[in-house]
């Protein structure tokens, strides 16, 4: 073997060929024991080795062209660069060394709050958003008005207690502006950065095709309080397929490229590149999970677009926020999740057998969907288990699982004895919603004001149910016994006189003469020519019929009969009202004639 590599030589490493050979570009090889190669050996010339590092390029410009400069100044107001460094002029050119780091609250937070996004992208955010200057002490308060009420009822977004307005605004500036608009007390404020985010919509996510969390993040918060932004024309479900779009632009709904093994689908003409297999990071799973919801919401509100198909890929990140939380409000979101999945279950049955003539579900399909959300609350922590925006969810979810009852056809008996099955499962129901309103009206005015859009449309979804079941004709079925325990027009007049409350409490400002009231300031209206059709509606079905000798005036009433024939205007009257905000229409379902029994 020694010979054999005396005979042969040992080729020179890359890069380590003699000055010699690599003049002359040939191979060099060297001889066994000897510090010479073996041409140079033959021809008795110098054997010197190359140096090992390649030579750099030292014709540097002493001037940086005007472009140059731009990017430069670009780059230097990204995230992440220090604001006081050095900004190279045209004389000079960046130090090759970096500044030491300086641990502060700024570097601190960038472990729990991870900043993904093109530096032009936040740049031009920050421009858009430069017209809606805050001072620090109220956009911090603003902030954690935002935390406090907001957030516990969904919780998309982990901002920590350590994190100030000024960090959000840098690292978030859409994302900022969201909040700052949802939580401002004066609407004319509101109005204007609601006027922003349309633009920035607009002009950066559909126009110039920018994608990033901090616009996938905003969107989401937007759409999740929906009813405090003006409505003129709907645009719920186009806006919600924007979120959903962004989701799939920045590729975080499947696994990133190498995680698992598994292999792109895509067919290219290349070879492809290996990668580092990359690990979502906690933000990017609660914006998946995020979306999702949104498109829950929305399909169980206006039925329009069904949501994003549920994968195993999406199950897993709710294991990894579950197991990995940053808070409390971690595990509350993968129980949102996990709420909503239900529900779609029966939602989206329903929506596959419309063409086809609707069918109710066995009731075996409506008991194993209640034994899912019974063992979704028993696993609850202990801290988790009277949280009322959770109990809010998971009573909303028990009502949809239940109501499928009422479009089931009434099976008739020879003997027409009631249906006991049937009975239990419509009292199910009832006490769904009563346990449902129960918690909605306990909730106080500081936190009740953060309710999502989804909290509403449930509040009208179950005052139509409430309806239903107080009007049902059912073998057994006592409808007295219905108004006693949930009264339907008690519970409107709740509402509204919450509503009148809430501007003064919450120290609200309207819009001068009430041009373009917010939501709290014509909301109690609303809700009041809402509970004058119901009552038309109810007088109508509720109120006992005469007898030959009897008038009207001495039919035997209790308080609710009374109540129901009383202060009843034009049920048109209140579609006139609601001609104007389609937000309100789609809170009680109402799409055209008014018609409660659909």
């Amino acid at each position: 073997m020694q010979s054999s590599l005396s005979d042969q030589g040992i080729p020179a490493p890359y890069g380590r060929a003699c000055t010699n050979c690599a003049r002359v570009k040939t191979k060099c090889i060297f001889r066994f024991n000897l510090d010479v190669c073996e041409r140079c050996h033959r021809l008795k010339k110098d054997c010197r080795p190359c140096a090992s590092v390649r030579k750099r390029n030292a014709n540097l410009k002493k001037s940086a062209s005007p472009r140059s400069q731009q990017l430069l100044q670009t780059a230097a107001c990204s995230p992440g660069v220090p604001s006081s460094g050095p900004v190279p002029g045209a004389g000079g050119l960046v130090p090759a060394v970096a500044p030491p780091a300086v641990v502060d609250v700024d570097t601190s937070l960038d472990r729990f709050y991870p900043f993904k996004t093109t530096v032009t992208g936040c740049c031009s955010l920050m421009d858009d958003i430069s017209a809606h200057n805050l001072p620090d002490d109220i956009a911090d308060q603003t902030l954690g008005a935002f935390r406090h009420a907001f957030l516990p009822y969904f919780p998309v977004v982990y901002l920590p207690d350590v994190m100030d307005s000024s960090f959000l605004r840098q690292r978030k500036p859409f994302l900022w502006l969201v909040i700052m608009s949802l939580c401002t007390k004066d609407m004319n404020k509101q109005i204007a950065m609601e006027y922003t985010i349309r633009q920035i919509v607009s002009q950066r996510a559909v126009a110039e095709h920018e994608k990033n969390l901090d616009l996938l993040l905003g969107l989401i918060v937007y759409l999740a309080w929906f009813q405090f932004h003006r409505k003129d024309r709907p645009y719920l479900t186009m806006w919600t397929q924007i979120a959903v779009s962004l989701m799939c632009e920045l590729e975080i709904h499947k696994p990133p490229p190498g995680q698992d093994g598994l292999a792109s689908s895509r067919v290219t003409w290349f070879p492809p590149r290996a990668r580092v297999p990359q690990i979502r990071t906690l933000e990017e799973r609660r914006a998946i999970l995020g979306t999702y919801i949104i498109t829950s919401m929305v399909w169980t509100g206006v039925r329009q677009v069904e949501p994003i198909r549920w994968t195993p890929y999406l199950d897993e990140h709710v294991r990894v926020l579950s197991d990995e939380k940053e808070s409390e409000l971690d595990e509350a979101l993968a129980v949102h999740v996990r709420c909503h999945v239900i529900r779609d279950q029966m939602t989206c049955a329903h929506a596959e057998q419309e063409g086809q003539g609707f069918c109710a579900p066995a009731t075996c399909f409506i008991k194993a969907l209640s034994l899912q959300l019974q063992h979704l609350r028993r696993g609850l922590p202990t801290r988790l288990q009277q949280s009322q925006p959770l109990l809010l969810e998971l009573y909303a979810t028990d009502i949809i699982i239940h109501e499928t009852i009422l479009h089931k056809p009434r099976t008739h008996t020879p003997t027409s004895l009631p249906d006991l099955k049937r009975l239990a499962l419509l009292d199910s129901l009832l006490g769904a919603i009563e346990r449902w309103f129960d918690v909605f009206h306990a909730v106080p005015n500081s936190q009740w004001i953060g309710t999502p859009f989804g909290s509403f449309t449930q509040y009208g979804h179950c005052a139509i149910l409430l309806f239903k079941l107080t009007t049902l004709d059912e073998p057994g079925w006592e409808k007295e016994e219905v108004v006693k325990r949930a009264n339907l027009l008690d519970i409107l007049d709740r509402l509204a006189s919450r509503l009148d409350t809430i501007p003064q409490e919450m120290q609200l400002v309207d819009t001068p003469e009430g041009s373009d009231s917010g939501l709290f300031f014509k909301a109690a209206k609303l809700i009041r020519g809402m509970r004058a059709s119901f009552a038309a509606e109810l007088n109508n079905t509720v109120a006992p019929h005469p007898q030959p000798q009897q008038t009207i005036s001495q039919i035997p009433t209790n308080p609710s009969t009374a109540e129901l024939l009383s202060n009843v205007p034009d049920p048109d009257d209140v579609l006139m009202l609601l001609a104007d905000d389609p937000f309100m229409a789609e809170m009680f379902c109402i799409h055209g004639p008014f018609d409660l029994y659909d």
